[in-house]
């Protein structure tokens, strides 16, 4: 497989990675509070709320759009050539699964157990 024809397959994987908690969020969307924790502190105390839909669409649309400016970014940087070593995909899909964080994800993982019990 050429290389550029897995440099797009790589970049729409990555994306729809940052973009899964959204299907996920839809499945249970209704059960959702209206004011969704957006973060916690170390005892579990949640800092600042945001609306549900923030929750669901905004901050995975937005990951996804510094994931997308980062790689565009990073093809495009006139130093690239100079560097001895290219990093490889499977170093980029490292910092993308780190998208969507624990404390991003504790709620759907809470609805899911809720509904399982």
């Amino acid at each position: 497989m050429n290389t550029n024809k897995r440099d797009k397959r790589f970049v729409f994987l990555s994306t729809i990675i940052c973009l899964l908690p959204v299907a996920l969020y839809l499945i249970v969307y209704d059960q959702l509070p209206e004011q969704m924790g957006m973060q916690w502190d170390l005892e579990g105390n949640v800092n600042w709320y945001a609306p549900r839909a923030v929750a669901v669409f905004a901050v995975p649309f937005t990951l996804a759009l510094i994931h997308l400016a980062t790689i565009l970014i990073r093809r495009n940087d006139p130093k690239r050539e100079n560097t001895a070593q290219r990093r490889n995909n499977s170093q980029e899909v490292s910092y993308v699964l780190s998208f969507p964080s624990d404390s991003y994800m504790l709620p759907i993982v809470k609805l899911m157990r809720h509904a399982a019990s």
